[in-house]
């Protein structure tokens, strides 16, 4: 959901291991998580200079307002809570984007 599809199939994301996953919040381990992180974010560096986990994060949250995601569930698919979400994003909507979901969706 984070990304379009058009990056979900050019960089294979449906064919990859999770070697972190976990159930119970208890289990997350911030130093390996930081690890495979650093790790995915050098290799895509590598792979398709300029694009970075950061700038791929932030455009998500912008579409999800321009597509009129709820905010609870994109604050939710970015580990935000919905004020963190709204203040931190919603400061980047302007009267074009009000008009253009407008026009999309009527």
């Amino acid at each position: 959901m984070a990304l379009p599809t058009t990056y979900v199939k050019k960089l294979n994301l449906l064919d990859i291991s999770k070697p972190l996953e976990f159930k119970n919040p208890i289990d997350f381990d911030p130093t390996a998580t930081k690890y495979l992180t650093d790790s995915w974010a050098s290799w895509l560096d590598k792979k398709y200079p300029g694009l970075n986990l950061y700038d791929l994060r932030h455009s998500w949250a912008k579409r999800s307002i321009d597509e009129g995601v709820p905010s609870g569930l994109a604050a939710k698919c970015l580990g935000h809570s919905i004020k963190v979400f709204e203040d931190t994003y919603l400061r980047t909507v302007n009267e074009l984007d009000v008009a253009n979901f407008v026009k999309k969706n009527l």
